[in-house]
């Protein structure tokens, strides 16, 4: 992802976050703590904050945290219990006060970024494959191994809507 503002790159490379200068890809610095791969990257909207996450199949624990780091000071600020299984996508709210994350465990989780508390928990569909937060903060899009695309109230989890026959569909823009 790009912070053109900053001329800088993120990237992912195993279980580093590093940070590129964009005009000649010299490292400018890397943020690392995940023990696993990262599967799923987000930053604020204030460009201020990076998220990530990891996956690796660890059904009925969880040991696929979500981390969330500071870009000026270069340390994670918090940690987030995370799914029980590959944590597949990460969207953030405009606001940049909520964080949703996906996942493999049947799962979509709404975060507080503020205090990194877990607001609420969606279950009831298969693996989720990609999700994203309506530029006016108000809904959560997700889709789902069954090619579902869900429409959710991100204040308060009620399913809105939901549409079949469109594929199959992994990612959300």
């Amino acid at each position: 992802m790009i912070i053109p503002e900053q001329n800088r790159l993120l990237c992912t490379s195993g279980n580093i976050i590093r940070v590129l200068e964009l005009e000649n890809g010299q490292e400018l610095f890397s943020l690392i703590g995940h023990e696993r791969p990262i599967t799923a990257l987000a930053i604020t909207p204030d460009h201020q904050r990076v998220i990530s996450a990891t996956g690796l199949h660890t059904v009925g624990r969880s040991q696929n945290p979500i981390q969330v780091w500071d870009l000026e000071s270069k340390k994670e600020v918090f940690t987030l219990p995370g799914h029980t299984n590959l944590v597949s996508a990460l969207a953030v709210s405009q606001d940049g006060r909520f964080l949703v994350s996906a996942s493999w465990d049947d799962s979509i989780k709404v975060w507080n970024l503020r205090n990194g508390l877990e607001i609420f928990q969606l279950q009831g569909f298969p693996s989720v494959y990609s999700v994203f937060i309506t530029p006016d903060d108000r809904r959560i899009l997700s889709i789902s191994a069954d090619f579902s695309l869900d429409v959710w109230d991100l204040h308060s989890g009620r399913k809105l809507s939901s549409f079949r026959g469109h594929g199959h569909v992994r990612k959300l823009a």
